[in-house]
């Protein structure tokens, strides 16, 4: 019987042992892992890098980068079509003018080297001396048209300014209108009419100091 108790100790003490080997070598493997794991978590915040966010935060990005500039591109066209008017306003003002000038001969549009724009732009420090410098001007410019805008029976001087590009082969800078050449073919989506009207006239907005209006 005595003998059979001491067995059963042996045998409770030997399993006990190997249990607590177990839990120890269990630590060892813990805190190993968990050293791997601080160890990939320092590499990652040193790096600025997360190898499971990656492809949710290149998703997030590049989602975010396109509202922006979704807005910011529809703002300008906001602004666009608060400045231009419409093709249709731009023939009825132009054709008001030359009925109050009929003779044919007379002035009813100026061509402005792009060039001269830059210039001025950059002399009042709206373009920088470096953007002037880059900016590609050749064969580049805008019209200005003499218009009149009719409201009851009151007339308003006006010049209206559209954008320009060259024909190679008749050499003439041809309007760019409604996205297109002269205004012709299928108008491109998202765009205005390119026919700017933010002009004030003088009077009432003369500068009484300048030596041109004395």
């Amino acid at each position: 019987m005595k003998i059979k108790n001491v067995t059963l100790i042996i045998i409770m003490s030997s399993v006990l042992l190997l249990f607590v080997y177990y839990i120890e070598e269990g630590k060892k493997a813990v805190a190993s892992n968990q050293s791997t794991v601080n160890l990939i978590a320092e590499n990652i915040q040193e790096s600025h890098f997360s190898p499971i966010l990656t492809t949710k935060e290149a998703n997030f990005n590049i989602t975010k980068r396109k509202l922006k500039n979704a807005l910011d591109a529809k703002l300008m066209q906001e602004k666009n079509t608060t400045d231009t008017v419409s093709l249709d306003t731009a023939k009825e003002w132009t054709s008001a003018w030359r009925t109050a000038n009929p003779d044919t001969t007379a002035t009813r549009s100026y061509f402005v080297p792009a060039a001269d724009l830059v210039q001025v732009l950059n002399e009042i420090g709206v373009i920088n001396d470096a953007a002037a410098t880059s900016a590609d001007t050749t064969n580049q410019g805008v019209r200005v048209y003499m218009a009149i805008e009719k409201i009851g029976k009151t007339s308003i001087d006006k010049i209206l300014i559209v954008g320009t590009k060259l024909d190679t082969i008749t050499g003439i800078h041809r309007d760019f209108i409604n996205g297109t050449l002269d205004g012709k073919g299928t108008r491109p989506p998202n765009t205005t009419s390119g026919i700017y009207d933010f002009t004030s006239p003088c009077p009432n907005t003369c500068d009484d100091q300048s030596p041109l209006d004395n």
